[in-house]
């Protein structure tokens, strides 16, 4: 049973960590400042502007940041401050057991967070929220912010996401807990203990940088790993910058990948790598109505 982490309150505390590539400070500073002038107080954890080549600090830095954080009861949500890479190098370094013994906290990020946001909702069972980063808020449209606030700080069903998908490939309606994200590192934790679990829940996929020929061989391994058959239906975001000028059409490499299991499927849901990056809470029971092109969640997000 996902446990759900209690509501952020007003004035309330936001820990920064870094779990993966270096922050540029000029960001980090906008996105605090967004935060502070939201009035919550900020702490940044110690090695979140540190640099260790294309990673931000050492992995066990970069661990230790994340479990004292989640540890310290006076932090009440963890800030992803970006993405990049090299988040799932912390899997062996935290201590996921731990983490579940602890009060459930909520973990903000998308991109490179969804090694974390993974394990976080299936080892710790905790709900896990996929949106903006810090490094992001300073550009952030206002009602996504607002849409992604109430999330974290209201404890009633925040109902139907605002944003539609653009396109239909399977109709119908389906309801299960969102589980998913950047498409690539989805892939990644197959054959691990990290692994996706899809059963009976609503999979989100999305991307960036990633050409077509890719994106065909990562979902044909998620197909052949059985999670495709085995998922309740489909939210696509998009492969952004994925050039389709000389292969197939991004929208039938999907629709081949999806269409034959028959479930619910949606294309162009805004969420992850695009301008409307609406913030969706893991591990939260919500309702696809692939025909009007929505996405309902049927439960808060916290307590």
């Amino acid at each position: 049973m996902i446990l759900k982490p209690k509501a952020l309150p007003s004035g309330g505390t936001i820990g920064i960590v870094n779990p993966s590539s270096p922050v540029e400070s000029g960001l980090l500073a906008s996105g605090i400042a967004v935060l502070e002038g939201q009035g919550f107080r900020v702490i940044v954890a110690p090695h979140v502007r540190e640099r260790h080549g294309h990673r931000a600090g050492t992995d066990i830095d970069r661990a230790s940041d994340f479990s004292r954080f989640y540890a310290d009861s006076t932090i009440d949500v963890l800030w992803c401050a970006r993405g990049g890479s090299s988040a799932l190098r912390l899997w062996p370094l935290l201590d996921w057991n731990a983490l579940a013994a602890l009060p459930p906290k909520m973990v903000i990020g998308y991109s490179d967070t969804t090694s974390l946001l993974i394990p976080l909702t299936q080892k710790v069972q905790t709900v896990a929220l996929h949106g903006p980063l810090v490094f992001e808020l300073g550009e952030l449209a206002p009602d996504l912010l607002r849409w992604q606030l109430s999330l974290l700080q209201n404890p009633e069903t925040a109902g139907t996401v605002l944003g539609r998908a653009s396109d239909v490939l399977v109709p119908g309606m389906a309801d299960g807990e969102l589980c998913g994200g950047c498409l690539s590192l989805v892939c990644a934790t197959l054959g691990t203990p990290y692994q996706i679990d899809a059963a009976g829940r609503l999979l989100l996929l999305e991307d960036i940088d990633e050409a077509p020929h890719r994106v065909e061989r990562y979902l044909a391994h998620l197909a052949a790993a059985g999670v495709l058959a085995r998922a309740a239906g489909f939210i696509i975001g998009a492969a952004t910058n994925a050039d389709d000028s000389k292969t197939l059409p991004m929208r039938q490499l999907w629709a081949e990948a999806l269409i034959p299991y028959g479930k619910p499927a949606v294309l162009g849901f805004p969420f992850g790598h695009v301008a409307q990056n609406y913030a969706l809470p893991l591990g939260v029971r919500a309702r696809l109505d692939a025909d009007a092109g929505t996405l309902t969640l049927l439960e808060a997000a916290v307590i």
